[in-house]
């Protein structure tokens, strides 16, 4: 998903109800929770998140995640890797200019959170986020001095 720029993505007032801790927090506070991310958590606002300028992913450390997987390494040094693979009764097709076979069981998996940007780096959108909405004011004010006063429409209105 594309970040908007200027901050567009999250208001400041984008208050919800957590059910999890029972009161009433900001979008924006809940990467600092503990129980982040959470399932009470419906699918735009997790978009809403992704999207935030205020907020970058960063790697918390690295999860353990089970399979059963070979790798085969022939002898020109190339690496195939096979998911079934039976020690017992091999394909001799595929064993053809073997060196080793490795029997990988755990691989690690980095662990992505989201975590507030530097106060630095959101002072800077939120200060380039007030220039754009001002050169947008003086974008339509200088527009509106272009053109010809326009009449007022008469309205008719009934009294009976």
């Amino acid at each position: 998903m594309k970040k908007p720029s200027n901050g567009e993505a999250v208001s400041k007032n984008s208050n919800f109800f957590c059910e999890s801790r029972g009161i009433r927090v900001q979008l924006l506070a809940c990467p600092a929770c503990s129980s982040f991310p959470c399932e009470k958590l419906d699918v735009d606002q997790r978009a809403q998140l992704d999207a935030s300028p205020y907020l970058e992913l960063a790697v918390s450390g690295l999860l353990p995640r089970k399979i059963k997987m070979f790798v085969i390494k022939y002898k020109d040094g190339s690496y195939k890797e096979v998911e079934d693979l039976d020690p017992l009764q091999p394909d001799l097709g595929l064993l053809e200019g073997i060196e080793v076979v490795y029997q990988v069981s755990k691989e690690w998996v980095p662990q992505l959170v989201l975590r507030p940007k530097p106060k630095q780096e959101r002072k800077k959108i939120l200060s380039e986020a007030e220039t754009a909405r001002a050169q947008a004011r003086e974008n339509s004010d200088s527009k509106q001095d272009e053109l010809p006063p326009m009449e007022p429409e008469l309205i008719q209105v009934s009294f009976l």
